[in-house]
């Protein structure tokens, strides 16, 4: 009879666990193979679900093989469909797929692998990185039409023969054609198996120019890159011609496109402001001896310089002493407004030189919101505060009301040391800041 019940108990507990577990369905739709993701950008990661599952989820970053982890995207968030992640500059380039999971692991999906670059590579590039909204319109007259006897008719294109081009620079297409045919210009990848941009939309007819010779041409200005759409047309191409009447197709030699921008650096000084907060712990009379009295003062060490730590001591109250605990922090604002417009920033590194003090260690956090009080901020740290700070400043950039500046502290601001202190003193305070500008 026990075992009967034993046997019944264990089948219900399995059934009640599958029944509880997540039953529905999780898809990524992006990233998705056509994306290439640049580091320090932000991006939409974008899912589906359906039937019943946690109403939070994670997500996380591996490599194709689906097992090797890389990186913890969001641990947890909720389960709505879309997350903006900022890519870290720390992550390797190369190929990944990113996995959205419910938080008891019974529901997840890889979406397709993806690849995410740096900015760095500006220039180097052997294959095509397009903006992330960019649409294939490979469908456009991608088809070739063989002709009557079956074989595939192809136009020969004299020029271009291959070389680098730079962005802005104008290129003459030549080929082969009579008068009265008409032809569509297309921009394709190296491989020619997508259409990059149409350089010429819809056919057009040649006889109107007047050129009546055999060969033909036609000017094409290649675009400029637009930073708001990370990099354009840097890299390996061909050039694609579809003659109209029976879709011959000729391709051109490969040649490459490489970015028409120099690297520019900028040094903005922090405008700083120092404070500190103090703790009355206890009155003390005189007991023997002279009390441990540092007489410090409240004063702000100026315009660009920074004071943080702590100094706790006792001051001299008529017969007694009262006994203080302080603590010093700084905050630093960067004025990042000139930048706006400037370019691509693709690095920032903070300096700051320590002048004056006992060497206690610094912190370093990113101010998230509007505050009042030092002590009372909202605040993050900063991990690797000497790393470059791109991301952060091209947010500064990008919506001025992000920025709250940095907040300086020391390693300890306690209260409860006696007769002791530990502060330090950092001048020099500056932003060195890296744009890519045309």
């Amino acid at each position: 009879m026990r075992k009967k019940l034993l046997i019944f108990v264990v089948v219900i507990l399995f059934f009640v666990a599958f029944a509880y577990s997540g039953s529905g369905t999780i898809t990524v739709k992006k990233p998705n193979s056509q994306n290439t993701w640049i580091k320090g950008n932000t991006y939409k990661i974008v899912w589906s679900k359906s039937g019943n599952m946690d109403s939070q989820v994670k997500i996380t970053l591996y490599k194709p093989d689906h097992k090797s982890l890389i990186y913890i995207i969001a641990k947890p968030t909720p389960n709505n469909g879309s997350f903006l992640w900022t890519i870290p500059n720390s992550i390797p380039s190369g190929k990944y797929l990113v996995r959205v999971k419910t938080m008891d692991n019974s529901v997840y999906d890889d979406g397709e692998v993806f690849k995410i670059d740096s900015l760095s590579n500006v220039g180097k590039y052997a294959g095509i990185i397009k903006p992330d909204n960019s649409k294939n319109i490979g469908a456009i007259l991608d088809a070739v039409n063989p002709g009557k006897n079956g074989k595939l008719k192809t136009i020969n294109i004299i020029s271009p023969t291959g070389g680098k081009w730079k962005e802005g620079s104008t290129m003459t297409i030549k080929w082969e054609g009579k008068s009265g045919e008409e032809f569509a210009i297309y921009l394709v990848s190296f491989d020619k198996k997508e259409v990059e941009k149409v350089i010429r939309a819809g056919f057009i007819s040649l006889s109107r120019w007047g050129d009546k010779s055999k060969l033909k041409t036609y000017d094409w200005k290649i675009p400029e890159r637009l930073f708001a759409n990370v990099i354009k047309y840097i890299g390996d191409h061909r050039i694609k011609i579809v003659r109209k009447k029976d879709g011959a197709v000729g391709y051109s030699k490969p040649f490459h496109i490489f970015a028409s921008i120099k690297t520019h650096k900028y040094k903005i000084y922090a405008k700083t402001t120092n404070t500190y907060h103090w703790k009355n712990k206890k009155k003390s009379s005189i007991i023997g001896g002279a009390p441990f009295v540092l007489g410090f003062k409240y004063d702000d060490p100026g315009n660009g310089k920074l004071r943080v730590g702590y100094a706790n001591t006792y001051k001299e109250d008529s017969i007694t002493y009262n006994y203080y605990g302080e603590a010093y922090r700084a905050h630093a604002f960067f004025d990042v407004s000139k930048l706006k417009g400037k370019g691509l920033i693709t690095k920032a590194t903070l300096h700051y030189h320590h002048y004056k003090g006992n060497y206690c260690g610094l912190r370093i956090y990113r101010v998230t919101k509007p505050f009042s009080n030092l002590f009372n901020a909202s605040i993050e740290l900063i991990e690797n505060p000497q790393g470059n700070l791109s991301s952060l400043v091209r947010k500064w950039v990008r919506n001025p009301s992000f920025n709250h500046g940095i907040i300086f502290t020391g390693v300890d601001e306690s209260f409860s040391h006696n007769n002791n202190k530990c502060v330090d003193y950092y001048d020099n305070v500056y932003m060195e800041i890296e744009v890519l500008e045309r």
